[in-house]
C-alpha cells in the first residue's frame, strides 16, 4: 500500500515547457499502486492514448514498481464498472433543460462513445476480463 492518486488519466494533467502536474487529487487515497498503475499499463480513459514516451515519463515521476496482474484486473475491472454506470446513466437520460440542446447532446454523444470504449480492446472492462 502507498499513497496513490487512483485517477491519473490525462485530464487530470496539465503540462508546460519543463514542468507536469498532476492534478484533481480528491480520489487519493492509501492503495495499491495497480490503481495508479491500470491507467499507464494499457487502457485509457474514452481515447485517450498513452505510450511509450508517457509511460516513461509518469514512471521517471511515480519510480519503479513491481505490479500484481491480479490485482491490476480487479482495479481495471472495479473502474471499468464505475464508468459504465456514470457513462450510461449519462448518455441515456433525458437531456438536460438547463443546457443549451447543442451542448447537451454533444456531451450525451460522447458519454455514448467513451461507454462503448470500455468493452473495446483497450477499455477497462476488455482488459480486466482478459487480465
Amino acid at each position: 500500500m502507498r499513497g496513490s492518486h487512483t485517477d491519473p488519466h490525462l485530464g487530470n494533467v496539465l503540462a508546460a515547457p519543463g514542468r507536469i502536474w498532476l492534478i484533481d487529487w480528491d480520489d487519493a487515497a492509501l492503495s495499491a499502486p495497480e490503481h495508479d498503475l491500470m491507467l499507464v499499463l494499457g487502457g485509457a480513459y474514452g481515447d485517450e492514448y498513452i505510450g511509450d514516451r508517457e509511460r516513461a515519463w509518469f514512471f521517471e515521476g511515480y519510480g519503479d514498481v513491481d505490479f500484481d496482474a491480479e490485482c491490476l484486473a480487479y482495479c481495471r475491472a472495479s473502474r471499468g464498472l464505475v464508468d459504465v454506470a456514470f457513462l450510461a446513466e449519462e448518455a441515456f437520460t433525458a437531456p438536460d433543460p438547463g443546457l443549451p440542446a447543442d451542448s447537451d447532446r454533444g456531451w450525451r454523444t460522447r458519454a455514448a462513445q467513451m461507454l462503448a470504449h470500455q468493452f473495446g480492446p483497450t477499455g477497462f472492462i476488455s482488459l480486466a476480463l482478459a487480465g
